[in-house]
């Protein structure tokens, strides 16, 4: 399972994302306007994001999305986002894991934090921090020249 939340900055680029996407001009995004306006911030979400599994690209599903409120005044400075879960069907041993991803501003890093499930257990990892009682790598961060590179073995739970 792969999580990925995006944000847009609270105040004028928000705002004028949603004045975009008003295309009749009536200061509200009616539901074809949302519509638009969530495969944008999906499609901008993902742009970059890769998963790869052996060096063979891995296929993500959708699982569910969720907006943040959408129907707001298109004069509101409250920020605008997305939050999105998806999966992939493996077989198989997992072995090296590479993700990857970038932001559209090349100079700013995407945080990651990675949840080692149960059954699960990275053999190595090329950056970050381990925390064993929350079952997590915390401190890794992508951008268009580094990536996040695990060896994953199944485990005894």
């Amino acid at each position: 399972m792969l999580a990925v939340t995006y944000d847009v900055d609270p105040g004028d680029p928000s705002r004028m994302l949603r004045g975009l996407f008003d295309r009749d001009g009536d200061l509200r995004l009616d539901s074809a306007e949302q519509a638009k306006l969530t495969k944008y911030l999906e499609d901008t979400a993902t742009l970059w994001l890769k998963l790869e599994l052996g060096g063979d690209p891995v296929v993500l599903r959708r699982k569910s999305r969720e907006t943040s409120p959408l129907d707001l005044p298109v004069g509101s400075s409250q920020t605008i986002g997305i939050s999105l879960v998806y999966t992939a069907s493996v077989t198989g041993p997992l072995g090296r894991v590479r993700l990857t991803d970038r932001d559209k501003d090349a100079r700013i890093e995407v945080p990651v934090v990675v949840d080692v499930g149960p059954g699960l257990s990275i053999q190595s990892a090329n950056q970050g921090e381990w925390h064993p009682r929350l079952r997590q790598i915390h401190r890794v961060v992508l951008d268009a020249k580094l990536d996040l590179s695990l060896d994953v073995r199944t485990s005894a739970t």
